[in-house]
């Protein structure tokens, strides 16, 4: 699970001290999107878990038009913030 890997990596001294990225992935629209109580609660689980350790959230669409969204923003999101 991602706290295990979390606890090896900061014992290990392999989580950067600048910029730590959780990635969540999908091919299509995040499930996470659908505005059901079940997926806001589910990503205000994952982004609190972040935010507890020290990682930013980031939701990324691996489909090519998903992979091409964004790079015009200046706050950029998804697969555009990864890159960035």
């Amino acid at each position: 699970n991602m706290g295990q890997h979390h606890s090896t990596a900061m014992q290990n001294d392999h989580c950067g001290d600048l910029l730590r990225l959780c990635i969540g992935v999908t091919h299509g629209p995040s499930p996470l999107s659908d505005g059901s109580k079940q997926s806001e609660e589910e990503y205000s689980r994952r982004v609190l878990w972040c935010l507890d350790r020290g990682y930013e959230y980031v939701e990324v669409d691996l489909t090519p038009e998903g992979m091409t969204r964004g790079f015009d923003e200046r706050d950029k999101d998804g697969f555009a913030r990864v890159i960035e």
